[in-house]
């Protein structure tokens, strides 16, 4: 039986399959991405002073629409199976499950066109633009196994953009103090975000749901705009650091945003 810790790849130093160049580069590579790393406790004042860094609002609202996304079609994706589009009680629930097979397949694929190209943001935009079109086409989609491809392509893109959204929030965070305050405000933020969710649908608004699905879809626009806007400031601070113009980045020298 394998447990976590048997899957979890050690240390750089202590992995198998590396040569000794690829452990070096590993080595040298994180220690280059991570020069804030080194571990302090933070006072009750600097953690307030993170806490008011306007960017942290803004990866938390990106969680907020990710996770509000998420539960709302959650929630409601049986009903919606079974009202909307006319299915028994018993297949809504079976049909329920292969959007998340595939999205497990498509987010990893994600990940990895996302680490190929080195950025986060082209990724983010487009699974949240999937998820826009995924949306449109269960409420337009016409025929039910229209509509339920329209399930796959918006499950996709509201699921995936969870972890993924809150890795980017991380990749903009050079200390490992910080590191558990943004994490901290994202989850607590995204928790709101299954409160937002859950409430969207309303049994009223059966069979078609059109004030929930039109107001994920405008989450879905905010999310899109607001990722692309932050993406393009980060990379303008970026090239001013690059400049000199401007202090260290997050109070790290040599640290880089990763839009």
């Amino acid at each position: 039986m394998l447990w976590p810790h048997d899957l979890t790849v050690p240390v750089p130093e202590k992995v198998k399959f590396l040569t000794e160049r690829q452990k070096h580069i590993a080595v040298t590579r994180v220690t280059m991405e991570k020069k804030g790393a080194h571990r302090e406790h933070a006072t009750v004042g600097e953690m307030m002073r993170m806490l008011m860094d306007w960017k942290l609002g803004v990866y938390c609202v990106q969680y907020f629409v990710a996770a509000s996304s998420v539960y709302s079609l959650a929630f409601f994706q049986p009903i919606i199976l079974r009202n909307g589009m006319g299915f028994s009680y018993a297949k809504a629930q079976l049909l329920s499950s292969p959007p998340y097979v595939f999205t497990v397949f498509a987010s990893l694929a994600g990940a990895w066109l996302s680490d190929k190209i080195r950025m986060c943001w082209p990724i983010l935009i487009g699974q949240s633009v999937v998820a826009i079109a995924g949306l449109l086409i269960v409420l337009y989609g016409g025929p039910p196994g229209v509509r339920y491809f329209g399930l796959f392509l918006a499950t996709w893109g509201t699921q995936a953009n969870v972890p993924a959204s809150f890795a980017y929030g991380q990749n903009q965070t050079a200390r490992v103090q910080k590191w558990a305050v943004v994490a901290a405000a994202m989850i607590s933020i995204g928790a709101a975000g299954g409160v937002t969710g859950s409430t969207i649908f309303q049994t009223k608004d059966a069979p078609q749901y059109l004030p929930g699905m039109w107001a994920t879809v405008a989450m879905q626009c905010v999310y899109s705009i607001v990722t692309f806007c932050m993406s393009m400031y980060l990379k303008r601070l970026n090239k001013m650091a690059d400049r000199g113009s401007r202090p260290a980045l997050e109070g790290v020298e040599g640290f880089r945003y990763a839009p």
